[in-house]
């Protein structure tokens, strides 16, 4: 490696690299660049980053299935009825949330003015309220 001064503080550096051969010379030092032994010592893969130990979110607590501009949506809510998650009806986890649960229909409280808040009186009226067992 070389280092110039082109401008009062400004420099280039130059770095000379032997060029890789086609078949590889560990004894002359070139490689292919896969088996450089100055890339990444990570074979292609990054090493995981450490883990997040923050509290886990609460499970949820309601899942309701509400008509949504002529598509049905599954929406769970936790305990204070804020939106945990959404998706589509038609899923099979949905079949297997509500499997042996007894629906209450309509979501038409005032509990549920938030979380429902861009549904129409008709859709929340039509909507099915499920209490999961957590």
């Amino acid at each position: 490696a070389s280092v110039s001064r082109v401008r009062n503080r400004v420099f280039q550096i130059s770095l000379s690299v032997a060029p890789a051969t086609q078949r590889g010379d560990r004894r002359r030092g070139t490689f292919h660049a896969w088996q450089d032994a100055r890339m990444s010592q990570h074979y292609g893969m990054e090493s995981p980053g450490a883990h997040h130990h923050a509290p886990l979110r609460k499970p949820a607590r309601y899942l309701v299935i509400i008509d949504s501009g002529g598509s049905t949506l599954a929406r769970l809510f936790g305990d204070a009825r804020e939106q945990v998650a959404e998706f589509d009806a038609g899923t099979e986890e949905v079949a297997q949330m509500t499997q042996g649960l007894q629906s209450v229909p309509g979501a038409l409280g005032p509990e549920w003015n938030l979380g429902l808040e861009g549904h129409s009186a008709t859709e929340r009226g039509a909507a099915e309220v499920y209490t999961l067992d957590v």
